[in-house]
């Protein structure tokens, strides 16, 4: 890595940082390029060599953000959910800016309602192929938003806990919740659930 990469990183990590703490305060919006550049302690200049805006900035790392979910949904093939999991609550954990950014109080609900439709979406995908079938019951789209929706919930509420409760607690936490609920979601008699 050259010192123009090195340098771009840190100036990267600098303006997440500081636009994770700004949306701790106040909603995207509300938040101007001076009050960024002088929270990270950068330049106007250096903030526009990179980004357009504050919106530039906060759609890339959004992209990426969706993009970890789907890289680690689709590399653990084998559906090996404890793997998955802690993939995906390591990268939370190391990436703390971002995820303050997009599962903080104050981030935009419009990514949050994104991450779980994508989510939902491969609960079905993952679930049929397991099941080895193309005809998915109804009931599923339902199962699966209830699933999706409690894991999000958990993690959402670990961010916004500033990760107070430990990253090994936490995943021990999520893995059995998930696969008691998942257990008993893919069960063939839903009316035992309902």
């Amino acid at each position: 890595m050259n010192k123009d990469d090195r340098r771009s990183k840190k100036t990267e990590a600098a303006l997440l940082d500081a636009l994770s703490k700004l949306l701790e305060e106040k909603q995207l919006r509300d938040i101007t390029v001076n009050e960024l550049v002088n929270r990270a302690n950068l330049h106007r200049s250096t903030f526009y060599t990179h980004y357009a805006d504050i919106y530039d900035l906060y759609h890339r790392t959004e992209a990426g953000f969706i993009s970890m979910f789907d890289t680690y949904v689709k590399k653990y093939s084998d559906h090996d959910y404890t793997v998955l999991f802690r993939g995906i609550v390591n990268y939370i954990e190391q990436n703390r800016s971002a995820s303050r950014m997009f599962l903080g109080k104050n981030a935009e609900p419009a990514f949050q309602r994104q991450l779980k439709h994508f989510l939902t979406e491969q609960y079905i995908h993952i679930s049929a192929f397991e099941d080895g079938t193309e005809n998915v019951p109804e009931e599923w789209f339902y199962l699966s938003t209830y699933h999706v929706g409690g894991i999000l919930s958990l993690l959402i509420n670990w961010v916004q806990n500033d990760f107070s409760y430990s990253k090994e607690k936490f995943l021990d936490l999520l893995l059995k919740l998930d696969i008691n609920l998942a257990d008993n979601l893919r069960k063939k008699e839903y009316k035992v659930l309902l």
